[in-house]
């Protein structure tokens, strides 16, 4: 049998919100709101060593049925890369098949908690994550090193910006982004030309 790429070391729930409504009809209308997200990021002290979080929400929307319960849980996973796994691939992984790992288990969960209350049990629908935009989590210590290398050289496209952290492209690019959208980053230019400052003018 061949050695699976990626093993789940831990997993538990740190936020588990099921609140019943008096006003629906169902558990899990066709037309409900569910809004599902990742977060994801290496471990500073080992790089194949990742942490994920997968919310799921249920909510009300004034424009469709109400679902039976108003739901918010949060699923937290441990997963180590094999060795021999390529690290360019890593981060896709995670998002693939780590996540699906932690929404399959979130999903069962779901529905056993659910299965006694008023509506019956909630199943929520299949899905794939193949095209997820996920939310890094991202440590400090990967945050203040690119603040630190746009510091010392200006602007900088993303791939002399991952040389100079030692990662790849793809490792380095969420976390680019997370800074653009909390302002601490602006990009300059697109295309083959973009490149990165610090926010203000940088040096």
């Amino acid at each position: 049998m061949a050695i699976p790429p990626l093993r789940l070391e831990q997993h538990y729930y740190d936020e588990v919100v099921v609140r019943a409504r008096a006003d629906a009809s169902a558990a899990l209308p066709a037309e409900a709101a569910i809004n599902v997200s990742a977060r994801f990021a290496a471990t500073d002290e080992d790089n194949r060593v990742w942490r994920a979080e997968l919310r799921v929400e249920v909510a009300h929307r004034a424009d469709v049925p109400p679902p039976g319960y108003e739901i918010s849980v949060r699923a937290v996973g441990l997963f180590r890369v094999h060795p021999q796994f390529p690290e360019a691939n890593m981060q896709k992984l995670i998002a693939v098949t780590g996540v699906s790992i932690l929404y399959s288990g979130l999903r069962d969960f779901l529905m056993t908690i659910t299965a006694r209350g008023p509506w019956g049990s909630v199943l929520l629908p299949t899905t794939s994550f193949t095209d997820l935009e996920p939310t890094p989590e991202v440590g400090t210590g990967r945050r203040q090193q690119i603040l630190d290398v746009l510091a010392a050289m200006g602007d900088s496209p993303l791939r002399t910006i991952a040389e100079r952290l030692g990662v790849p492209v793809e490792a380095a690019r969420p976390v680019v982004r997370l800074l653009i959208r909390e302002g601490a980053v602006v990009q300059v230019g697109k295309g083959r030309g973009t490149k990165y400052r610090l926010a203000g003018g940088g040096r």
